[in-house]
């Protein structure tokens, strides 16, 4: 690819990564792996969360493992999951071991409720807030959890159980 090629690629990927999920979900596999291969993980990560996991998963089969660990720490927990269902069991566990802990740990908790439950699309990595934190502290929490939006907040009590939820744009009236 010349160079103005590869900087049109890389403009695209990064300035319309809905657009660049369409078409790259339009590829055979054999195609899809091999630029899910040779694209730095920098110009994939906002394009990613925008591809079908139906067309990720078959790519995970074909990719050094090590590849595939990266592009799965990219994905939202849910996507995660479904990519991970879909898997054989051998390779997802190998997965689940190159992921953060507790990334793993969520992802295991949706796997092991049925794919059409309630519970199979929930966010077990819900951030909860301690329901004694000052409002401060509560925007400093919130500004250290970039990846996460949030509509409400979910406190909790010194047991961790749930003792109320607040909607996010009170803390600012």
């Amino acid at each position: 690819m010349s160079s103005i090629s590869q900087k049109l690629a890389e403009n695209f990927l990064k300035s319309h990564p809905i657009d660049a999920a369409r078409q790259l979900d339009q590829l055979n596999t054999q195609a899809l792996t091999d630029l899910l291969e040779k694209i730095p993980l920098s110009l994939l990560e906002p394009v990613l969360p925008h591809l079908n996991h139906l067309s990720i998963h078959p790519c995970l089969s074909a990719l050094p493992l090590e590849k595939s660990g990266e592009l799965l720490n990219v994905l939202d927990i849910e996507t995660t999951a479904q990519v991970l269902r879909l898997l054989e069991e051998a390779l997802r566990n190998q997965l689940l071991a190159l992921i953060p802990e507790q990334k793993a740990q969520a992802a295991r908790s949706i796997l092991n409720h049925p794919p059409q439950s309630a519970a199979a699309l929930m966010d077990p990595m819900v951030l909860v807030f301690n329901e004694d934190l000052t409002v401060a502290e509560t925007f400093k929490k919130l500004n250290q959890q970039p990846h996460y939006s949030f509509v409400y907040l979910y406190m909790v009590d010194s047991q961790h159980r749930l003792s109320g939820v607040l909607p996010l744009r009170k803390l600012f009236f």
